[in-house]
């Protein structure tokens, strides 16, 4: 690699809350947990209604089906914005009993041999074999150093899209599992 690259840029409580996010929800291998999620109480509902309904004399009472399949779907449509909600306040909550630890400005240089990290708390250096996975959202590159810890590194914090170009080349370089954005 003819040079390094550098990035500065000020990490915010909502690059983290984006990263929890995208491992806890939207992550492509969390397809089948999401459709679970939203299906179960509509199978929950119906099984209830049909068991209970079953024991009594008389006619179907359509009514009570129908409320109850209306509160399962309402459940369905809206687990989505409730989980996000949710998350994001516990995320929050973590960042506060932290301290500042993981936010305020960070310096990234790129080398062909490591990264070296600099923040208010010192400077470290991490080894590229360090990292096993990086993905790209339309948003960030997530370099990740375990299932749920990764590098969160904003995509407006490159200079040019040249640099952000020469930095997605070293990605692929030093890194054996790369998941970038499909061209819209």
């Amino acid at each position: 690699m003819a040079s390094e690259i550098t990035l500065n840029f000020d990490q915010k409580e909502e690059d983290l809350q984006q990263f929890n996010l995208h491992v806890a929800w939207t992550a492509p291998h969390r397809k089948r947990i999401r459709w679970r999620m939203r299906l179960t109480p509509l199978v929950i509902f119906t099984a209830m209604i049909l068991l209970i309904e079953s024991q009594r004399p008389g006619p179907f009472p359509w009514g009570t089906f129908t409320v109850m399949m209306a509160i399962g779907i309402v459940f369905a449509l809206t687990i989505d914005r409730v989980f996000v909600y949710f998350l994001r306040r516990r995320v929050s909550k973590n960042i506060q009993k932290q301290g500042d630890r993981f936010l305020g400005h960070r310096k990234l240089k790129f080398a062909e041999d490591e990264i070296l990290v600099e923040d208010a708390h010192g400077t470290g250096t991490h080894k590229w074999s360090a990292f096993f996975k990086v993905e790209e959202t339309p948003d960030y590159y997530y370099l990740y150093v375990s299932t749920h810890s990764a590098f969160v590194i904003p995509k407006w914090a490159f200079v040019d899209e040249g640099q952000q170009a020469a930095f997605k080349t070293l990605l692929e370089a030093k890194i054996s599992e790369t998941t970038w954005l499909q061209p819209a």
